[in-house]
């Protein structure tokens, strides 16, 4: 990624309780964009600053980023900013958000007791349950100031009653019909994928710092191959790209592999087999066992379990990430999550360094390592 002559402005809306997620996705940010984020947090507020003051300050950032909890939908200080939010008639554009589900719990180590799921999906009544608890907390603020009858002494109450009214009666039904309407993903889903969808959304045109030095087309598979050996662990990698290999014939060759020296090594992929299943239907392939499944193509005696991802390129499938293992049942979501994120990490360094679907196949180098 380039340096950024203004850096992006984020604010990070959430409830205190939820505070361990929120570290998790600042530093994810901080670390992906090369710090090229600058991200506004509540515990930044100086000493004897105002809060208030600083949720008011929501509207002059570029983006917002919710983390929607059931502790965030019952926190006044965070239903004030999803009401400073909205004011905005352009907040869509700006406005980003996390749910975060029950898959989330594990991320709470220091106190499981804090976690609380968002209950905004399925059914209306799920919804409702947060204009109820909103109405009732009015209700019983506004009980207790009939009680004191006293319009000088409930200046501020009055003032919060106002604001609580407003929660319940438009703020907190706006903001969970805009969920429901808008495709989000859960925490897990936007962890395992390091934040792309939001980091994608601040900067169109990003690039990861995983392969932003790479400057030719050799040094980007060199780094790819690399960086998919160490995920996977394996001694047989490789990545195979669609290439024009006659004036009227293409095919998959790969280009880039490691594989170690006892075993076969080939260039030309048969277009049978898992690579060219994954490559035809843009599918991800995971198979634990090779033995069960009939569309392996025998090339080494000892794998045992295969993973294929493949490599989108402008709409396009230009080719496959492969990689074999002697184990079986060798690929866990973890690698294959990372392995995704290595692929789409190419796609986007190869529309920068000039790669060209269906190049010739003696344009592109062949790497070995």
């Amino acid at each position: 990624m380039g340096d950024f002559e203004k850096k992006p402005t984020l604010f990070l809306s959430y409830s205190q309780k939820d505070s361990s997620i929120a570290d998790i996705i600042e530093n994810q940010l901080k670390y992906e964009t090369n710090d090229g984020i600058k991200i506004s947090r509540y515990t930044r507020v100086p000493y004897k600053g105002s809060f208030k003051a600083f949720m008011n300050s929501i509207q002059e950032h570029d983006f917002v980023l919710c983390l929607v909890s059931d502790n965030y939908l019952k926190s006044q200080g965070c239903m004030y900013e999803v009401g400073e939010i909205i004011k905005d008639h352009r907040f869509e554009e700006k406005l980003l958000f996390v749910v975060l589900g029950e898959n989330d719990r594990k991320y709470y180590p220091d106190n499981v007791a804090n976690f609380a799921p968002a209950k905004i999906y399925g059914s209306e009544r799920n919804r409702l349950q947060y204009i109820q608890y909103w109405k009732t907390e009015y209700n019983e603020l506004k009980e207790v100031m009939d009680k004191i009858d006293d319009k000088e002494a409930l200046v501020r109450a009055s003032e919060e009653l106002r604001e609580v009214g407003k929660i319940y009666r438009n703020d907190v039904s706006e903001f969970l019909a805009y969920l429901v309407q808008n495709n989000g993903k859960n925490f897990e889903e936007l962890y395992a994928d390091r934040f792309l969808d939001i980091i994608k959304w601040i900067f169109p045109n990003w690039e990861s710092i995983n392969f932003s030095n790479c400057r030719n087309m050799s040094e980007l598979l060199t780094k790819a191959i690399q960086d998919i050996y160490k995920v996977t662990q394996t001694d047989y990698n490789q990545i195979a790209l669609s290439v024009s290999i006659s004036s009227h014939e293409t095919g998959l060759v790969v280009y880039a592999d490691n594989i170690n020296s006892r075993k076969q090594r080939y260039r030309l992929v048969v277009m049978e087999g898992l690579m060219a299943d994954a490559f035809s239907t843009g599918n991800t392939i995971n198979v634990g066992n090779i033995k069960n499944d009939p569309r392996y193509f025998i090339a080494v005696e000892e794998t045992k379990s295969e993973l294929v991802v493949p490599i989108a390129f402008q709409g396009n499938i230009i080719g496959v990430i492969n990689s074999e293992s002697e184990e079986e049942d060798h690929y866990t979501t973890e690698i294959i999550n990372k392995v995704s994120c290595i692929s789409r990490d190419l796609s986007i360094a190869f529309r920068r360094i000039g790669y060209i679907s269906n190049m010739k196949a003696n344009q592109i180098p062949y790497i070995h390592i």
